[in-house]
C-alpha cells in the first residue's frame, strides 16, 4: 500500500491482480478494490497509536479508533474492524522488524 503524494490525489485501484502497466506488480500505490473501505478507514486512525511507556508502540487505540469512525459516521463491523487488525499487525510487524 502507499500513499499519494499529493493530498487529495486518488489511489488508483487495483483489481482482480492487475495494475495499470499490465505488468503484475500493482503498481506504486495498488490497491485491490476490496481492501479501499479499510484502508479509507485505516487512514483515518493511522495517528492513533498507543505508546509503551517504556518505548515502542502498543497498537491502535481502540476507544480513540471507534470514536474517529463514529464521528466520521463510518459503520465499524466485524468485518472492518479484522481488517483494521490486521493492518495493525502489518504495520507493527514491519516497525518492530526496523528495531
Amino acid at each position: 500500500m502507499g500513499i499519494p503524494d499529493e493530498p487529495g490525489e486518488p489511489v488508483p485501484e487495483v483489481v482482480d491482480g492487475e495494475d495499470d502497466e499490465g505488468d503484475g506488480e500493482g503498481g506504486r500505490y495498488g490497491l485491490w478494490a476490496e481492501n479501499n473501505r479499510a484502508f479509507d478507514a485505516f487512514l483515518a486512525v493511522c495517528r492513533l497509536w498507543r505508546h509503551h511507556p517504556m518505548g515502542g508502540i502498543l497498537g491502535l487505540d481502540r476507544p480513540g479508533v471507534e470514536s474517529e469512525l463514529r464521528m466520521r459516521k463510518v459503520k465499524a463491523d466485524a468485518a472492518l474492524l479484522d481488517d483494521l487488525a490486521a493492518i495493525e499487525d502489518g504495520v507493527l510487524e514491519v516497525w518492530n522488524a526496523k528495531r
